[in-house]
């Protein structure tokens, strides 16, 4: 028979080995398509809402085509490893996307054919920026701004490097992402000095679409 001191330290020692248990374990990632719930379009300093799955007041209809980011925010984690690669070098690992190296493994494209004209660098951050347990796919064009065209930018996704860390593919529009663009302006100012003769007066320069 085991004595009533002996069940304590037992009691006690399965209660320890419990709370250990718990202490080190991690929270799994839950399963379910990563759904893409907003977009954002980061030019001159401004971070303007251009998409949502939902319907926003607060939603820009035309947006400057000088952008040096666009942010497709998702409302959980994605597997990061479908998009970047991670690198160490000299101690220090860096994230280098893959379409850097493979265009054609990127997970977002301008237009249907697959072929970027505005060779778009897609990488992924995993930090809830935009709040809850979202996650976001950023795209930077290789040099700032995008074309100008009478019509909706048509951003397009490849979900096969687009899933849960379970493979589960994203829940992406799939006519793509629409986003008017202004034509692109120039205005220059007039000083008031001298010009020399046979030069061209800065008024002369054309103002418009380019």
């Amino acid at each position: 028979m085991t004595s009533a001191r002996a069940r304590e330290l037992a009691a006690a020692g399965a209660c320890l080995a419990a709370c250990l248990a718990a202490c080190s374990s991690t929270p799994q990632e839950p399963h379910g398509s990563p759904v893409l719930v907003e977009v954002y379009w980061a030019a001159a300093g401004e971070l303007q809402l251009v998409w949502a799955n939902e319907p926003r007041s607060d939603m820009t209809n035309r947006v400057s085509p000088v952008v040096t980011e666009i942010d497709f925010v998702f409302d959980r984690r994605l597997d990061g490893s479908r998009l970047e690669d991670l690198v160490t070098m000299n101690g220090v690992t860096t994230a280098v996307p893959k379409n850097v190296e493979d265009p054609s493994m990127s997970a977002i494209h301008v237009g249907s054919t697959g072929k970027d004209p505005v060779g778009l660098v897609v990488d992924y951050n995993s930090v809830p920026r935009f709040g809850g347990d979202t996650a976001y796919v950023f795209a930077r064009p290789q040099l700032p701004g995008v074309p100008a065209i009478s019509g909706p930018l048509t951003f397009t996704f490849d979900t096969r490097y687009l899933t849960s860390g379970y493979a589960e593919p994203a829940t992406v529009p799939a006519d793509g992402v629409p986003v008017f663009v202004s034509p692109f302006s120039a205005a220059i100012a007039v000083g008031t000095s001298t010009v020399s003769p046979g030069s061209l007066p800065m008024s002369a320069l054309p103002i418009g679409e380019l």
